[in-house]
């Protein structure tokens, strides 16, 4: 995994989820586990911050198994 590349964009995500946390409901869908959402937003605190207002209320859903996209590419390759 990668960090995000430009250098604000930690900043303007944090900013977007704080602006609807306590007014709306917010969807997030990622492959990024808890542990490396500092390494990739580059900042400890502002990870922490942003997946405090982010999981305060979730109802979390952690999928696990095989990639459809690359189980659909092998089949298209065949």
């Amino acid at each position: 995994m990668e960090r995000l590349d430009y250098p604000q964009a930690a900043n303007l995500l944090y900013k977007v989820v704080e602006a609807r946390y306590p007014q709306r409901s917010t969807a997030l869908v990622t492959n990024i586990d808890f542990e490396a959402w500092s390494d990739y937003l580059g900042d400890l605190p502002e990870a922490m911050a942003f997946l405090d207002r982010v999981v305060d209320g979730a109802i979390i859903v952690k999928l696990g198994g095989k990639s459809y996209r690359a189980h659909r590419a092998r089949r298209l390759d065949a």
